[in-house]
C-alpha cells in the first residue's frame, strides 16, 4: 500500500488529543427548575477545520524533510514517525488557532500613565518546542545548497 492523502485523519488527533480546543468542553448548569443541564462551554473543533490544520502540518513536514514521502519502493507506508510528528503537528496548530481567535476575548488590558499592558490566561504552543526533529531527522534529505563550488590551488 501506498503512502495515501491525508497522512491521518481529523479521528486520529480528535482519539490522540486531550486539548479543550479539539475535543472542546462541557459543563453543566442549573436549569429555573434546579436541574442539571449539559452546557458546551468550547465547542468541539469540527472535521472540516482539523482537515485543515493536517494540511498544514503535512505542508510543513514535507518542506523539512525535503520530500512528500510518494516514493513507493522506499515508503510502501506512511512512517509511524512521521505519522506521529503529524498528529503533534496539527494538535499544535489547532491549538494556536483557538488561542489566536477565541482565546482573545479572555484577554484584558490596563494603562497607567504612561505605561499599559496586555494580560492573559492562554498562551500558544511553540512549534519549535514540540521536538519534532527527533522523529523527523531520519527522514530529512539533505539539499545541496545551489551554488557552484569552485577550489582552487596554488600552482
Amino acid at each position: 500500500m501506498a503512502v495515501t492523502i491525508p497522512w491521518i485523519t481529523p479521528g486520529d488527533v480528535k482519539s490522540y488529543s486531550s486539548d479543550v480546543a479539539i475535543i472542546g468542553k462541557k459543563g453543566t448548569k442549573k436549569d429555573s427548575s434546579g436541574n442539571d443541564t449539559t452546557v458546551t462551554i468550547i465547542p468541539e473543533r469540527s472535521d472540516a477545520k482539523i482537515a485543515v490544520d493536517i494540511t498544514r502540518a503535512r505542508a510543513m513536514i514535507i518542506k523539512y524533510c525535503h520530500h512528500d514521502f510518494s516514493d513507493t519502493e522506499k515508503y510502501p507506508e506512511l512512517p509511524e514517525n512521521v505519522r506521529v510528528a503529524t498528529i503533534l503537528l496539527a494538535e499544535a496548530i489547532a491549538h494556536n488557532d483557538y488561542v489566536s481567535t477565541v482565546a482573545y476575548s479572555n484577554y484584558k488590558s490596563e494603562s497607567m500613565d504612561d505605561y499599559s499592558y496586555t494580560a492573559g490566561d492562554a498562551t500558544t504552543v511553540s512549534i519549535s518546542g514540540l521536538g519534532l526533529g527527533s522523529l523527523l531527522d531520519e527522514y530529512v534529505i539533505s539539499q545541496a545548497k545551489g551554488g557552484v563550488l569552485l577550489r582552487m590551488r596554488r600552482l
